[in-house]
């Protein structure tokens, strides 16, 4: 019984489709008090560009866009980020 409920185990944990599809965050604060945050984002598009390095400086404006595609949310980053 043991054999057969590590055989399924492993089938389930090693099968092809068997990954996970979360994000991970992570967030430090250094000895001066700055912090450094990072995300994964573990889907991809065929048109996402992932192999892109795209750095967003801080005080860049944004305007988000609806989901009928017009102009949504505007804001201003407090914050630079680099994504890939």
């Amino acid at each position: 019984m043991k054999r057969l409920l590590a055989l399924f185990a492993a089938l389930v944990l090693f099968a092809p489709g068997a990954s996970s599809r979360a994000c991970t965050g992570i967030s430090l604060k250094s000895t001066d008090g700055a912090a450094i945050v990072g995300r994964t984002v573990e889907w991809s598009l065929d048109d996402s560009g992932h192999h892109r390095l795209a750095i967003f400086p801080r005080d860049k404006s944004y305007i988000a866009q609806t989901p009928d595609g017009h102009n949504g949310m505007k804001w201003t980053g407090r914050y630079g980020f680099v994504s890939m």
